[in-house]
């Protein structure tokens, strides 16, 4: 049950108490991982078969340019481990690329049925 939001007086004036909403993580399970593909996501790792740089994955996705939905994929992707960099130790270098990591290959296993 959540609890209410609760507003008191004081001889401050008032306090205002918010109660924090729990955030229920997407369904579709990979090993340890919840997480549900969105359509970039899946795109990005249909695109990883081989390990390949940010431009390229943009070109794929079709896009001229970083676009937020690009980095909050990446930045999904990279959380749940679907996905590495290749030089982890510098993740800005011009040589970056992203790879699968065998979460990542299975994971695109089980979302095309194979």
């Amino acid at each position: 049950m959540r609890e209410a939001l609760n507003i008191k007086e004081n001889d401050n004036g008032f306090e205002l108490t918010i109660p924090l909403l729990e955030v229920t993580p997407k369904k579709v399970v990979v090993h340890d991982v919840v997480h549900d593909l969105n359509n970039t996501e899946q795109k990005i790792l249909e695109a990883l078969l081989k390990p390949k740089s940010t431009p390229e994955l943009l070109t794929h996705l079709g896009y001229k340019t970083r676009t937020r939905n690009y980095e909050m994929a990446i930045k999904q992707m990279l959380k749940y481990a679907l996905l590495e960099m290749t030089i982890p130790d510098k993740p800005r270098s011009k040589n970056q690329k992203y790879r699968l990591t065998q979460k990542g290959k299975q994971t695109l296993k089980n979302s095309n049925g194979i």
